[in-house]
């Protein structure tokens, strides 16, 4: 169980964080704030963030207006998120492919390429349903994920990261389906550690399937944070509009 779901041990560690700190409040900000605007969300509409990590997103919601709740497996982000908690934020440790509030959001949002690195199909299935399951009738579902075949052509097979005193050393290749990238270090101790993240190939064809046997109809495809026509040669992403039916 531990190899297979990589990724508990990963996202709790604060290296995870370093590595992509660059992925900042401004960037989420800008992001939000054009989502925001582009479903004319109402004030004191209740909004769910499924993996959340620390809350970079669910915090720009709450201070649009919105009353958000942000949900990660990581019980290290988590932690930290909930300095941010008031009456209209609000942060629980959860695994998405369980129904967290049935029938009770009207917008849910998955952000950060944070749907794909589940072991199995069937898990991407279990968890969609469960994440439509938690909006109400109409609601809204926002999945932003890489566009692979943008990814897949343009990957760097080697890389070398320094970030303060770490020296993360990458290497990305395509296997079995997935995106893998294997990422080894020294910590401050010197001691080795290596880690590998794994994001599932789903084109868009793969989505429209997943969506259709949720109960979700796809609304617009975007492309990148501003939210510009996908297309699937040169978008570098993947933002799926959803509705529940």
């Amino acid at each position: 169980m531990a190899e297979k779901e990589w990724f508990i041990d990963w996202f709790n560690s604060p290296y995870y964080h370093l590595l992509y700190k660059n992925h900042d409040e401004t960037e989420a900000e800008k992001f939000v704030t054009a989502l925001a605007k582009e479903l004319k969300i109402e004030p004191n509409t209740r909004i769910l963030d499924v993996a959340c990590g620390k809350g970079r997103h669910s915090k720009m919601f709450h201070q649009l207006g919105f009353d958000v709740t942000g949900i990660d497996l990581s019980k290290n982000s988590i932690d930290f998120a909930k300095q941010f908690e008031d009456e209209k934020l609000h942060f629980a440790q959860w695994d998405m492919r369980q129904t967290f509030h049935e029938n009770y959001f009207n917008v849910a949002v998955n952000l950060f390429s944070s749907f794909g690195y589940l072991p199995t199909e069937e898990d991407n299935l279990t968890a969609l349903k469960a994440i439509a399951s938690n909006l109400k009738q109409n609601g809204i579902l926002i999945i932003d994920y890489m566009n692979s075949e943008w990814v897949v052509k343009h990957l760097k097979a080697r890389e070398i990261l320094q970030l303060g005193a770490i020296q993360f050393h990458i290497k990305r290749k395509v296997s079995a389906g997935f995106v893998v990238k294997e990422i080894q270090f020294l910590d401050e101790a010197g001691s080795d550690n290596e880690y590998e993240e794994k994001l599932r190939i789903i084109p868009l064809q793969k989505f429209e399937e997943l969506c259709s046997q949720s109960g979700l109809a796809i609304k617009n495809i975007w492309g990148n944070y501003e939210l510009e026509t996908f297309n699937s040669r040169t978008s570098p992403r993947i933002i799926l509009h959803c509705e529940k039916l």
